[in-house]
């Protein structure tokens, strides 16, 4: 689209693919964010991986859903500079995320351990998406940017519903005990996912 000066159609195929990707990717931040603990313990907890272990990868996973979230975005944004012919910028962004990174990961990592390494990287990815699109918007000149909006308003919305259906049906099916046999725990964390996404959908 670029070659042939297409502008309008290129914004829209990039907020098409900005729009359908937050779709997918948020609700399932959210879930992993909710249902870490749980996770966890159904795929790890055993034999000298104990209950504190399993409490301290949960965490460290709760901080990483923003990398998902930011990486899942930018491989849409980063096929928009493909498009545009342009990769000088986004090498520009990746070499100062990594000096961002450096800065905020010794302090984050000093209060919060080995969850503020994770919490540094989900907040430089998440920055660093935000200068993608930002230097998107100025090379295209637009990039729909009231329609990605009002996208992104309606997904938190209706995943927050899911996050709160999905903690109403956790606390029902007593998702906080994990004494009891994994593949029953299991088949209610199944149950209860899926009513969370019904709802979402």
């Amino acid at each position: 689209h670029w070659t042939t000066q297409n502008l309008d159609r290129l914004r829209y195929n990039l907020a098409l693919g900005i729009r359908i990707a937050f779709f997918i990717i948020f609700p399932i931040c959210v879930w992993l964010f909710i249902y870490k603990i749980p996770l966890v313990y159904i795929l790890l907890e055993k034999g000298n991986f104990d209950r504190v272990a399993t409490h301290a990868v949960a965490t460290a996973l709760g901080c990483y859903t923003g990398v998902f979230l930011g990486v899942g975005i930018a491989s849409i944004t980063g096929r928009g500079y493909f498009a545009i012919q342009n990769t000088f910028i986004p090498a520009v962004i990746m070499a100062a995320s990594f000096l961002f990174y450096v800065l905020i990961a010794i302090p984050l990592s000093r209060l919060f351990s080995y969850s503020g390494l994770a919490l540094a990287l989900s907040l430089t990815i998440l920055i660093g998406l935000a200068v993608d699109l930002f230097m998107l918007r100025r090379l295209l000149k637009g990039i729909e940017g009231r329609v990605i909006i009002g996208t992104i308003n309606k997904v938190i919305i209706a995943s927050a519903v899911m996050g709160c259906a999905a903690l109403a049906s956790g606390q029902i099916l007593a998702l906080s005990n994990l004494t009891e046999n994994k593949f029953f725990f299991s088949l209610k964390v199944g149950l209860s996912s899926l009513v969370s996404f019904i709802i979402y959908a």
